[in-house]
């Protein structure tokens, strides 16, 4: 009886030892493709960010003659594995910069990918220096995709961004009928 109790109990404790080393060989392997995961992304993600820097390096250059640095983004890891990405232009944080660094970003990745189209809004060129929009005009011009921007008070700017816009003006909108659907949503409704 004794026999055959502390045979049961071999096997069974055999049987938790197979389990355990099965379980720690998954352990094992589950941390290695963990790793290999990682890699992979973070091997990705350096491709991907030279590839868009490269692009910003020469959109900029086409907009600024090669003077100003062009913006940079860098994608890293947290301690939790999830991607982060630094985006700035070396030297120079203002306004002006920063709106032009995020066309510049958005051209680059219209250029490097399946995106059909990009669309701006009027706000962020209100900051740029007339020069730079001159340039940046002459790239969406030449873009061989769809660019829509929303543009206000043409008059304001170069006799170049003018024309650019004038010849490629799709839909143009203003009060008193020009609007969208012939009426200003915001205005009043007069009571008589």
């Amino acid at each position: 009886q004794q026999f055959l109790e502390l045979q049961e109990r071999i096997k069974v404790l055999k049987e938790k030892n197979v389990g355990y080393a099965a379980t720690k060989d998954s352990a094992t392997a589950t941390k290695a493709a963990k790793l290999e995961l990682e890699r992979a992304r973070e091997s990705q993600l350096t491709i991907i960010q030279k590839a868009i820097n490269e692009e910003m390096v020469r959109l900029n250059d086409m907009i600024y003659d090669g003077e100003r640095y062009a913006p940079d983004i860098t994608f890293e890891s947290t301690k939790t594995g999830n991607p982060k990405y630094r985006f700035k232009t070396e030297a120079d944080g203002g306004t002006g910069t920063n709106y032009k660094g995020l066309i510049v970003f958005d051209l680059s990745v219209l250029a490097l990918t399946q995106l059909p189209a990009v669309v701006h809004d009027s706000l962020i060129f209100k900051n740029i220096a007339d020069l730079p929009i001159d340039r940046i005009m002459q790239v969406y011009n030449q873009s061989k995709k769809q660019v829509f921007i929303a543009f206000d008070k043409t008059d304001a700017f170069s006799d170049v961004t003018k024309q650019i816009i004038d010849s490629t003006t799709v839909l143009e909108l203003h009060e008193n009928g020009g609007e969208l659907f012939g009426w200003m949503w915001a205005k009043k409704k007069d009571s008589n």
